[in-house]
């Protein structure tokens, strides 16, 4: 792959300490890519990660002519990570996925077919299987906060979005960079915003039933409380903010 060869998609995966499951999420996602007929790029974007992650990265890009990487030398955010992907990235679509693969590398064809035939912003709509009866009351209570962010931004922001949070998003990159300058947040809440930024500006959005598959090797960052009040304040700001123009 030739530096300034532009791609049909390039597929943007933030990291954040990894090392556990990065080899093999990458070995999923070329296998769905090599039955994919286009050409692509995979850009990792390293988050300041304290493990190895940045070693596996630079071993797969070594031995794969179809990734490459950039690392940001603290962490900034995964909104941040997914913007700085997008905006290096060649491909005329541009999109990034959780590297957990808890949406399956197998939804990238839809996505990138939904977006060849017009849409601007594609996105999965999570469908939920909770595997683990051990983990089961943590598991509702996160069920029961997606549903109830859900009624929150519905009734805040009076948008039909059913799922703004979802780490599986791809996008017409030529009409999402003008937004991406217009996002502020840089963390978690970047989802919401950027969600909520192409509704308003009349984007043609789709939310594709994707299965959501929390793998239990994989763990989880979620803190529900804290991450609870995070997301009062920042959707409280975002209202604010919206406000001003």
């Amino acid at each position: 792959m030739s530096e300034n060869e532009k791609m049909d998609i390039s597929i943007v995966i933030p990291c954040y300490n990894e090392e556990m499951i990065i080899e093999k999420s990458f070995a999923e996602i070329e296998e769905t890519m090599s039955l994919l007929k286009v050409k692509y790029e995979v850009i990792f974007v390293d988050d300041g990660s304290v493990d190895s992650t940045r070693l596996l990265i630079k071993k797969i890009c070594s031995s794969c002519e179809n990734a490459k990487f950039v690392f940001h030398e603290k962490n900034m955010g995964r909104g941040k990570a997914v913007e700085t992907g997008i905006n290096m990235a060649s491909g005329n679509i541009a999109g990034f996925l959780d590297i957990d693969l808890s949406v399956s590398a197998v939804f990238i064809p839809k996505f990138y077919t939904e977006v060849i035939n017009g849409c601007d912003v594609v996105t999965a709509l999570r469908v939920y299987k909770i595997l683990e009866m051990k983990k089961l009351f943590y598991n509702v209570i996160r069920l029961f906060l997606h549903f109830g962010y859900r009624t929150v931004l519905k009734l805040m922001f009076r948008t039909s979005l059913k799922d703004t949070e979802t780490g599986f998003k791809f996008f017409n990159r030529e009409r999402i960079l003008p937004l991406l300058k217009k996002v502020k947040s840089a963390h978690w809440f970047w989802d919401t915003e950027i969600m909520i930024r192409a509704y308003y500006g009349g984007y043609k959005i789709k939310e594709v039933p994707a299965l959501y598959l929390r793998k239990p090797e994989h763990g989880s960052r979620v803190r529900i409380f804290k991450d609870v009040a995070y997301y009062i304040g920042r959707l409280f700001w975002f209202g604010k903010e919206l406000k001003k123009k």
